[in-house]
């Protein structure tokens, strides 16, 4: 029993013994590391942190998630590398993290996940040191604007492309209708002569198939009518007016006088179905349809027949049919232009009716009629210049130019001044930029008076019912002045007329150095209140340094 006993501790222990081996070999078994690549870097520079792992087989890994690396920011998280070395496996993950605020911080102690156990890793203390900027030698400059991306989609310029592809396949698959539409000689008019004419007319006849169509009176009236009406251009004036009896003794008379050679079978053929035609017309007579169609065929071959008796034309014939022909030619000419004056007028409307639809009737009517104030809202050509010294700017559709004569404004304690505008105080839009130096003992002046004095300067020029406000006013540059503002009726070329207008005029002093800036516009317009924004926001001022 002793021995039992001892035999069963022995193997507990042995056991026991057993598994704190195979628990130490597997802990040694898994190594864990990391490292960062510097510990000290300036603001906004890169660290590379890196987790190194060996084991003995593969198994699945949790590595930290980018909050784990806060306060740092994770700027990229590079894809897990394995290597085989030394019967290990080595696995490494990298991590790049930066930071925006100079100080010393600390990556936080990372937490890896495996085997279903967590491994604790080192922190590290890293040092963000600030970037110097000496300003006396490195430029600043403000805040960029927001630029349109160049690969935004432009719905009209496609649609445009669109409809210019359309034209130019529609232009090519009718080209030849178009070219001959524009194009009118004298070989395309279609002329017919009288034989041609008749033979054409007979073929019409034929090939509608009358008699199934239309009633055997109709036939008949329509078969003699085109003999009749040949026989009349060619031979007998007042053929249509004679009676079947009447032409076929003219007829005869004209064979007997050996004018023309008509055989006796023509004569006979043509009084036969012109008798029978009467009968059909006058007398209720209805033939087969093989004995109308016989006639039918019976006119066409006399037709021929005669065609080859008669004479040459005369030169007088065939000069009265050029003149047709150029007649016709000219009616189809009319008649072409007629055609493109409508269709132009059509498409222009169609065009019209479309841009006003896109953009409005207002604006579309403005361009058409080139409204100044749009011209200058659209146009690229503005001028940005600076005037006086120190230098004031501004950006006005055109240049300011220098009044070298008497100026508009002035002040009492000014020992120069120089002035530039662009049109006058009548005009709808009108700009005064006037630069003064002050005396020396005008340090007291107040900027408040010295623009009120600009009011009564307008006044004297005829200005009435001035409404004034005033207001601080504070250039994009950061440039401090005082902006009188309101409205006004400002005259016209028309005497006794005035034109209801608003006004600003902006003052700033600095030192002794006053400038003033003058500008009046007509109320009621669609298009001078972005045009006085953008002259207003233009507005620097370069501020005269002191010692």
């Amino acid at each position: 029993m002793r021995i039992n006993s001892l035999t069963y501790n022995f193997l507990k222990i042995k056991f026991l013994g057993l598994f704190f081996f195979a628990l130490f070999n597997q802990l040694n078994a898994q190594e864990a590391s990391n490292f960062v690549d510097t510990t000290s870097i300036r603001i906004g520079e890169q660290i590379n942190y890196k987790i190194n792992i060996k084991l003995d087989s593969l198994d699945e890994i949790n590595f930290p998630k980018a909050k784990d690396s806060a306060p740092f920011e994770l700027i990229n998280e590079f894809k897990v590398d394995t290597n085989y070395l030394d019967k290990k496996f080595i696995i490494s993950k990298q991590f790049a993290l930066t930071f925006f605020d100079s100080g010393t911080y600390y990556i936080p102690s990372q937490k890896l996940s495996l085997l279903d156990k967590e491994i604790e890793l080192d922190s590290f203390k890293v040092t963000i040191n600030p970037v110097k900027i000496d300003t006396t030698k490195q430029g600043l400059y403000d805040i960029k604007p927001i630029m349109k991306s160049n690969t935004k989609f432009d719905f009209l310029f496609w649609l445009y492309i669109l409809i210019f592809i359309i034209v130019f396949c529609t232009f090519l698959y009718f080209k030849n209708h178009i070219l001959s539409f524009f194009t009118i000689n004298k070989l395309e008019v279609e002329y017919l002569t009288p034989y041609e004419k008749a033979v054409t007319e007979l073929s019409k006849i034929k090939d509608l198939n009358y008699l199934s169509e239309i009633d055997i009176k109709t036939y008949y009236s329509d078969l003699t009518f085109v003999i009749r009406n040949f026989i009349e251009e060619k031979i007998i004036d007042n053929a249509l007016e004679c009676t079947t009896k009447e032409l076929i003794q003219k007829l005869s008379l004209l064979k007997t006088s050996k004018k023309l050679n008509f055989s006796n079978s023509t004569l006979k053929n043509i009084e036969d179905v012109f008798s029978r035609a009467d009968l059909v017309k006058f007398a209720k007579y209805e033939p087969d349809t093989q004995s109308a169609s016989t006639d039918l065929e019976t006119l066409t071959k006399e037709l021929e027949k005669i065609k080859l008796i008669l004479p040459e034309p005369s030169e007088e014939e065939l000069e009265k049919n050029l003149k047709i022909q150029e007649d016709l030619r000219r009616k189809r000419l009319k008649n072409r232009n007629n055609k493109i004056a409508i269709y132009s007028l059509l498409s222009l409307f169609l065009i019209y009716l479309t841009a006003s639809i896109i953009y409005g009737f207002t604006y579309v009517n403005d361009k058409i009629f080139q409204k100044q104030n749009l011209i200058f809202l659209e146009s690229d050509n503005w001028v940005s210049s600076s005037y006086g010294a120190p230098p004031i700017t501004i950006s006005t559709p055109e240049v300011l130019i220098r009044n070298t004569d008497s100026l508009t404004f002035s002040v009492v304690e000014a020992s120069s001044k120089s002035e530039f505008s662009f049109n006058n105080i009548k005009d709808p839009l009108y700009i005064t930029l006037t630069n003064f130096k002050l005396t020396e003992n005008s340090s007291s002046i107040k900027l408040q008076d010295v623009m009120v004095s600009s009011i009564e300067t307008i006044e004297k020029l005829g200005v009435k019912n001035i409404i004034t406000k005033f207001e601080k006013f504070q250039t994009p540059n950061e440039a401090e002045g005082l902006m009188i503002y309101g409205s006004a009726d400002f005259p016209v070329d028309k005497p006794d007329q005035f034109r209801k207008s608003k006004y600003k005029i902006f003052g700033f002093i600095n030192n002794q150095d006053y400038k003033q800036i003058f500008i009046s516009w007509e109320e009621n317009d669609n298009y001078i209140v972005e045009i006085i924004d953008r002259i207003i926001n233009s507005i620097e001022l370069v501020k005269n340094k002191t010692n």
